[in-house]
């Protein structure tokens, strides 16, 4: 009898989610928990702080101890953990392995130190830093005093970590998505796209047609790179970039001058693709390239 191969399908990819303080990454990943709940799990981190007002241990965060805490971190029980705002903050290998048994997405939602140390481990997964529309700082300090928990202390202890947390997110090898919330409703359509959710863009990106500007990285929310490094403004989404080339044609067949190659334009209404369309080269895995044309709603 000939041997037989088992097939094993891989683990659905997890998520880091990165972001300061009062950026809304809580609020946006709560969307995608409520919206699709088949398809993520949360993976819920340790922490040794004290519990928010309505924060239920198990849900929010593990609240431990730092004795426990500390002990587990050095039996390397933790795929990350760092001090933060002087408690102990992690995410152990437990969690995310629940969430994959489950066959679900797990969402990781931890600080840029904490990405850093993700990126060295045995995790495969896809990263995206959550910001603030500018001014940066003075709007998450506005949002941070918006929420009314937390003493002043704190939230200039906030602020210095944020200030670091922005500054650490600017390494272009450390997030694959950069996505910036200046409106909650715009910015869930976005990270939607990002995810293979919700447009024709990101149902193609699902098929395995990945969208990308002549760069690996998005930049959004209107700031989309071109060749000499100049941005250009409207609001903006990219997708990863797989082997594909994708441009936007005039009339001419041409790309737009300046060397500026947009993704799609929201124009305030999402989602909405802009005339004129899209067209996206695909590489087989023979190198020979095909073309589809993605046509504006």
């Amino acid at each position: 009898m000939g041997m037989k191969t088992l097939m094993v399908a891989e683990p659905p990819q997890p998520v880091v989610i990165c972001g300061p303080s009062g950026v809304g990454k809580g609020t946006l990943i709560g969307k995608l928990m409520k919206d699709f709940p088949e398809k993520f799990g949360f993976s819920v981190s340790h922490t040794t702080r004290n519990p928010r007002l309505k924060e239920i241990d198990g849900v929010h965060y593990h609240f431990a101890s730092r004795p426990v805490m500390t002990q587990e971190i050095t039996e390397g029980k933790f795929l990350e953990s760092a001090e933060v705002h002087g408690n102990l903050y992690g995410t152990s290998w437990a969690a995310v392995e629940a969430v994959a048994d489950a066959g679900k997405i797990c969402i990781l939602d931890i600080d840029v130190q904490g990405a850093q140390a993700v990126k060295k481990s045995a995790l495969k997964a896809k990263y995206i830093f959550i910001k603030p529309p500018a001014p940066e700082e003075e709007e998450l300090e506005r949002r941070l005093r918006g929420r009314g928990t937390e003493s002043e202390e704190q939230i200039q202890k906030r602020l210095r970590g944020a200030k670091q947390e922005l500054e650490r997110a600017k390494d272009p090898s450390l997030f694959d998505y950069i996505l910036v919330n200046a409106n909650l409703d715009h910015a869930y359509v976005e990270l939607k796209g990002i995810l293979g959710l919700g447009s024709p863009i990101a149902s193609a990106h699902s098929n395995g047609v990945a969208i990308s500007l002549n760069k690996s990285k998005l930049l959004s929310n209107g700031h989309l790179p071109s060749e000499n490094g100049s941005s250009t403004n409207g609001h903006g989404l990219m997708m990863e970039s797989v082997k594909t080339d994708a441009m936007y044609m005039n009339g001419s067949h041409s790309p737009k001058p300046n060397g500026v190659m947009k993704a799609f334009n929201y124009n305030h209404t999402l989602p909405i693709l802009s005339s004129p369309d899209i067209l996206v080269t695909m590489h087989s895995a023979a190198g020979s390239p095909r073309s589809k044309r993605i046509p504006a709603s």
